[in-house]
């Protein structure tokens, strides 16, 4: 069932949007889930592959049309942003460590990523979905299966999406 207008519910739609994803190494969320709220997903790594998606929720006032190559601008170069962090610190293996335990390089990491401009949310993903950080304190530790934005993402691809936040 569809999540709002834009959730692409046809079949050949969603496969074309599936192999664009597996080309660009970006996926998008045009509102897709949620009507105000354009998200993108990305695969970070360091030199020695070492991968963890991240995945930023940005506030977007929608007049209307949202320009794609914007967002997935904002995307590469959040992306990019993070990989050269990953790279310069050398501390991909403790960001990395697949427990949400915070550790010195964990936290350093993650004061990187609240210094993204105009950031509402962000996780920090292991394989398998399990969340290292998040900017909701709530979600660190859970757990998410069954996310193919987020399995692209591991896959090295990036992922946008854009949709509304819920109010709490």
């Amino acid at each position: 069932a569809a999540m709002t207008e834009n959730t692409i519910t046809d079949r050949r739609q969603l496969f074309e949007e599936i192999e664009r994803v597996r080309a660009s190494g970006i996926a998008f969320d045009h509102e897709e889930l949620t009507i105000g709220i354009a998200a993108a997903a990305v695969a970070v790594r360091d030199s020695v592959g070492t991968v963890a998606a991240m995945g930023v929720a940005f506030g977007i006032m929608l007049s209307g049309f949202i320009n794609d190559s914007m967002l997935e601008r904002d995307a590469v170069v959040t992306r990019d942003f993070l990989e050269s962090i990953i790279r310069a610190e050398g501390t991909a293996p403790a960001v990395f460590s697949g427990t949400p335990q915070m550790n010195p390089h964990l936290a350093s990491f993650t004061q990187h990523i609240m210094t993204i401009p105009d950031m509402l949310r962000g996780n920090l993903y292991a394989p398998g979905g399990l969340i290292l950080w998040s900017t909701d304190a709530a979600l660190i530790g859970r757990r998410f299966q069954d996310n193919h934005e987020l399995d692209a993402a591991f896959k090295g691809h990036l992922v946008t999406e854009i949709g509304t936040l819920a109010e709490d």
